[in-house]
């Protein structure tokens, strides 16, 4: 992989609403964590916190899904490490009308896993002996995803091509602005942001 970004294609392909068997294959997917997809889970009048599912944030964007891609034809339920760049071509992910919406929202559930596995590696950081010592900020959503995106650099340095290197997944997969913002909301409306006061972050 080059890691050039192509330009998006001439005529854009149109926007448009997604269909129920979109939204309900999207429904399907599972996650390991009720995820909100809200942007920054503003709190409605009541005091409660507006949930946004992931078909309800896919189908909000301004951004052209394919009906079908290579992904859906293939069958292909979820994305495996060593498997990821066969199915999706990492220099066309950002383009409009590359991926459909369900293929998508499979990215996204792939990447928040990949989020989950950085905070599950930094919590037991500090049971090591001796333990380390981190901030709760360092917990936060924007710090792992600033984490990943290091060590994806960090990486490329040594192993440039390593297609199983799941850091370079995820930085790959983010250039598609759909994919990051969804990322980034739900790492941020579970974990919080490192700029929020200290009793947003812990809370759970």
């Amino acid at each position: 992989m080059s890691g050039k970004v192509l330009k998006f294609p001439s005529p854009i392909p149109a926007v448009r609403q997604l269909t129920s068997p979109e939204l309900d294959a999207i429904n399907r997917i599972r996650f390991s964590y009720p995820y909100n997809f809200t942007p920054l889970a503003p709190r409605l009048f009541d005091g409660t916190i507006e949930r946004w599912s992931l078909s309800k944030f896919l189908d909000e964007q301004e951004f052209a899904f394919a009906r079908l891609d290579i992904v859906d034809r293939r069958g292909i339920e979820s994305f495996e490490m060593s498997r990821f760049y066969s199915n999706v071509d990492m220099e066309r992910i950002h383009i409009p009308g590359e991926l459909s919406a369900v293929t998508t929202a499979k990215v996204i559930a792939y990447l928040l896993d990949i989020v989950e596995c950085e905070f599950n590696y930094r919590f037991e950081l500090w049971c090591e002996d001796p333990p380390r010592i981190l901030s709760v900020s360092q917990l936060a959503g924007d710090s792992l995803i600033r984490s990943i995106r290091a060590q994806a650099k960090a990486w490329e340095k040594v192993k440039a091509n390593d297609e199983l290197n799941l850091y370079s997944h995820f930085v790959y997969a983010e250039r598609n602005p759909v994919i990051g913002r969804a990322v980034q909301n739900a790492a941020i409306n579970r974990w919080s942001s490192s700029e929020a006061p200290p009793r947003a972050i812990i809370k759970r």
